[in-house]
């Protein structure tokens, strides 16, 4: 398969919200940084068996939050989030991963540093994870 420089990979998925677009009545369509900024939240947010005939795609980070909040279970939740990305988001390229415990906050504050694939510009993605219910 021969790619052309000049012409930018593109990668598009449907939005989870599954809004319709107004003029189209069509479900809005995600691209390129937007669909995998998605992916990677929708990968970190999904639990083990949660997905059908797939239970091996999934992040063990949900039940990690009812844990105590220690130095132990970051490393927990940081290596559970890579492990995730590495193996099912083959689009990005895996640059950092960092969680902070927030007791106060009863919660991890977690950045995730990744570039996509053929690119050269890291992107960071912001996340609060917590308990629910």
């Amino acid at each position: 398969m021969l790619i052309t420089p000049n012409i930018p990979i593109r990668y598009t998925d449907i939005s989870m919200t599954f809004t319709p677009n107004p003029v189209t009545g069509d479900i809005n369509k995600l691209t390129n940084e937007d669909a995998i900024q998605s992916s990677v939240v929708n990968l970190v947010s999904t639990k083990n068996f949660e997905i059908p005939f797939h239970p091996e795609q999934g992040c063990s980070v949900m039940s990690s939050l009812f844990e105590n909040i220690t130095p132990m279970t970051s490393i927990t939740i940081r290596r559970s989030i890579m492990d995730v990305l590495q193996n099912y988001e083959p689009r990005i390229t895996l640059l950092g991963v960092q969680v902070q415990a927030n007791p106060d906050s009863n919660g991890y504050d977690v950045i995730i540093i990744y570039q996509i694939v053929g690119t050269s510009t890291p992107i960071t993605i912001s996340m609060f994870l917590q308990k629910l219910r």
